[in-house]
């Protein structure tokens, strides 16, 4: 998994180990705070398209509609609604997954394959999951309170950081999470899996060397682009539950609600159809993501 990962001296490969670790959360911070800028307008249509299924009235026909109504009616700021909360949150968040994507790749035996590769992505979404959950539920509903203005209506993230701590116990920090983690963790897994395998095909087939690391930007962009697009369609429709929970828990609180209840009132109220709301803006998002921020966690750890 590693090519840094064999050699002799152990003393040594705990040191680089150390190291790699440490310059993987710094590199993961920038890369992430970097990517955020581009695709947080997608972002923002995702998630009021997951979440106007639950408001008292639909307002977008469909992705395009959305993107028309969102420009015209705000303009440009529209689309940056729970940006500030992103800020905060991507650097530790992003540190935390790369933390974990490294650590990870340390502790699984090389030559693992396919499923040493789950194993590293589901241990890197467990680790970041905790730490950007809290700033996840403040950047969903500042995103969608246009469409929920008779639930709750904050003037800015500090208000709706306030909020959630008056009004949740601790445990609502982390409301989702579970949730959270049953959307990312196979969207991880599939990633990570199909990431490291379409970049060894792509060095195989583009590097005399047929190393990964000799691979040019636009394979390395190409290689996450395609791998997070699929990895993102499979699991939008835990993603819509997530996101609808996050919200609506700002009316109900702890009585109750729950993703079982949420999921069922998705299915009654639309069908099939509700669990990919918003999954068009949800793929263009997490996938140029992706691509952004690998292709800079690659190219930066190796010239730090």
């Amino acid at each position: 998994m590693d090519d840094n990962s064999t050699g002799s001296n152990s003393g040594a490969e705990t040191s680089a180990g150390e190291f790699t670790v440490f310059r993987s959360l710094t590199v993961g911070a920038l890369s992430g705070m970097l990517a955020r800028i581009f695709i947080h307008p997608a972002d923002t249509v995702k998630a009021q398209l997951q979440v106007q299924g639950c408001a008292t009235s639909k307002r977008y026909a469909n992705t395009l509609n959305a993107v028309l109504q969102i420009a015209s009616s705000e303009g440009i700021s529209g689309f940056y609604r729970g940006f500030n909360i992103v800020l905060l949150g991507t650097a530790p968040g992003n540190m935390a997954y790369f933390g974990g994507y490294e650590f990870g790749k340390l502790l699984v035996p090389t030559g693992s394959g396919f499923f040493g590769d789950l194993a590293v992505g589901a241990a890197a979404q467990l680790v970041a999951g905790a730490v950007y959950n809290p700033f996840d539920i403040i950047k969903e509903r500042l995103q969608a309170q246009v469409l929920m203005r008779d639930v709750y209506s904050y003037k800015g993230t500090r208000e709706a950081m306030a909020h959630l701590l008056r009004r949740g116990r601790p445990a609502d920090l982390l409301r989702g999470y579970w949730v959270t983690n049953l959307a990312w963790i196979p969207w991880n897994a599939i990633y990570i899996a199909g990431y490291e395998a379409a970049r060894q095909g792509a060095a195989a087939r583009l590097c005399r060397s047929g190393s990964v690391e000799d691979l040019p930007s636009w394979a390395v962009a190409s290689c996450a682009f395609t791998a997070a697009s699929g990895a993102a369609l499979v699991t939008s429709p835990a993603d819509v539950v997530k996101t609808r929970l996050q919200v609506l828990a700002a009316a109900h609180g702890s009585s109750g609600l729950n993703a079982r209840r949420v999921a069922w009132d998705i299915w009654r109220k639309e069908g099939f159809r509700g669990f990919f709301a918003g999954s068009l803006p949800r793929v263009l998002s997490i996938a140029s993501e992706s691509a952004i921020v690998w292709l800079l966690y690659e190219k930066l750890k190796s010239s730090l």
